[in-house]
């Protein structure tokens, strides 16, 4: 995960030290628009917007973003899974048809999919729910 570092407009020093980004990483673009520089004290611009500001066409990236992502998390989950339970099917030969092994690779990436869609769901709630600072 690629991770970004921010500086102050004002005096320049680091602000939101390592913040991850990628393609699932909602915190990029839901949150408080204006920040506070724990050096200088001024405000600054996040370039972030609370839910209840934005308009459709921004949500709807937000949910296209969460279905991607757990789309293709969920199938890298359950091809993970599946390599895993392949490799110690060679040692344990738990597994004695093709047959089994269809049913055991659907059933990791449907998990994968369940899981990723619930925990990505999850911080969207979390982030519809942020409350407004007091001005």
């Amino acid at each position: 995960m690629p991770y970004k570092l921010s500086k102050c407009p004002h005096c320049g020093k680091y602000i939101d030290m390592f913040k991850p980004t990628g393609w699932n990483d909602l915190k990029e673009h839901i949150g408080h628009p204006v920040g506070t520089c724990f050096s200088c004290l001024q405000r600054y611009n996040t370039g972030r917007k609370y839910w209840k500001d934005m308009d459709g066409g921004a949500r709807f990236v937000v949910y296209a973003r969460v279905a991607f992502s757990a789309v293709f998390e969920g199938i890298m989950v359950g091809f993970i899974t599946l390599t895993v339970l392949m490799l110690l099917n060679t040692k344990l030969n738990w597994i004695q048809s093709d047959h089994g092994f269809t049913i055991a690779s659907f059933t990791c990436i449907i998990l994968g999919f369940v899981f990723s869609t619930w925990g990505n769901f999850a911080q969207l709630a979390d982030l519809k729910k942020l409350p407004e600072p007091n001005k």
